[in-house]
């Protein structure tokens, strides 16, 4: 009898020890460094992406969106779901109250004409929902939608919007996505100043989601990319807990690098598992009114023999027909909707001033057959 518990007691161990060793596997699986690259969207998606960005593609040129005069940087998220077809975008707005007071005006595009269907204010004068910031980019983080300012250190002056009081300038900001378009501020980062990581968010700076809890921010001027997670702060701010990764490797094509200042422009979007990409723009050395576009990629499937990642940042210059565009080309944001990928530029004909005629371009991008 003895030896007969004794028995039933060890397979009970066993059997513990066993469940045990499945759940910590489970846990370590959803931990942190697999979920960096681990991807949730359906392979079907991945799929159209990778037959498209990992081989020859071209930029076709739609339809011109029209905005008010002195307006920029329109940047635009893919629909909600695939039935939906609106665009939720932001676009920044040139004041006219004063001197070099910008804001961002959130706006609906609809995503099968490209014709805005939210009502614009011919006068570039703010408005009560409008964002102090400049150069928005947008981009998803878990779902939720996020704009960044992508000059954050202007606009240095108390404001209220959304029932939320700023002191300073605002970094990030985490907006509501409704039927209506671009909601309320649900909640923002600042930045600290004080903080060589968070200095880098200022201008060209390229966000990319990797998973549900992770940013990853590349500078290509300065070949620095900074991961970041999430962390809660107050009611209403979130910190980034940010650090610099290490054994980055960028592959410039010299002829590029030789010749043009490679900079960001969209926000980043899954190709496949562990393989990111975007757009950004290209000034050239001797003519900074010369802007041309780059693809780019961000791999994270590479990994030491220890098992850390190796992140390697490739670009490729896209030197498109100026007889289609203009010769200042900057990109904004790429974005699909039924099943199409597009991406929309801001162009003119030379360096922006004051009374510049500005031109937001939709692209259909298409692939090259052979």
């Amino acid at each position: 009898m003895v030896a007969q518990n004794f028995k039933t007691k060890i397979t009970r161990i066993t059997s513990l020890l066993f469940f045990l060793g499945l759940y910590a596997l489970f846990q370590l699986r959803n931990s942190s460094k697999l979920h960096f690259l681990r991807s949730e969207k359906p392979s079907t998606d991945l799929a159209l992406n990778s037959n498209l960005f990992l081989n020859n593609f071209r930029l076709d040129p739609v339809f011109d969106i029209f905005l008010p005069k002195e307006s920029a940087f329109l940047s635009c998220l893919s629909p909600k779901n695939d039935v939906d077809t609106d665009l939720h975008c932001v676009y920044r707005v040139s004041g006219t109250e004063e001197p070099g007071m910008n804001f961002i005006r959130r706006v609906i595009v609809d995503g099968t004409t490209f014709r805005v269907k939210t009502p614009l204010s011919p006068n570039n004068i703010v408005e009560d929902k409008d964002l102090r910031a400049e150069d928005p980019r947008v981009f998803t983080w878990n779902d939720e939608a996020y704009v960044l300012n992508n000059n954050w250190m202007a606009n240095n002056f108390p404001y209220t919007v959304d029932n939320f009081s700023f002191e300073g300038p605002v970094s990030i900001f985490h907006l509501a996505r409704t039927n209506d378009g671009f909601g309320q501020v649900i909640d923002y980062f600042e930045g600290n100043f004080s903080d060589p990581i968070s200095k880098s968010f200022i201008k060209n700076i390229t966000p990319i989601a990797v998973s549900d809890k992770r940013l990853i921010f590349i500078d290509f001027v300065t070949k620095i990319l900074i991961s970041c997670t999430r962390q809660n702060k107050t009611r209403f701010q979130f910190i980034l807990n940010c650090i610099p990764l290490e054994n980055s490797i960028f592959n410039y094509e010299s002829n590029t690098s030789e010749e043009w200042h490679i900079r960001g422009g969209s926000a980043g979007f899954e190709i496949s598992p562990g393989l990111y990409g975007g757009f950004g723009h290209l000034t050239n050395i001797e003519n900074e009114h010369h802007h041309d576009i780059h693809f780019w990629t961000l791999d994270l499937t590479k990994k030491t023999n220890d098992g850390s990642i190796i992140p390697i940042v490739n670009t490729h210059p896209i030197m498109t027909d100026h007889d289609i565009d203009n010769q200042l080309t900057d990109p904004t944001s790429a974005f699909r909707v039924n099943g199409k990928w597009y991406l929309i530029t801001t162009e003119s004909t030379g360096k922006w001033h004051v009374g510049s005629l500005l031109v937001h371009r939709v692209y259909e991008i298409n692939p090259v057959k052979a």
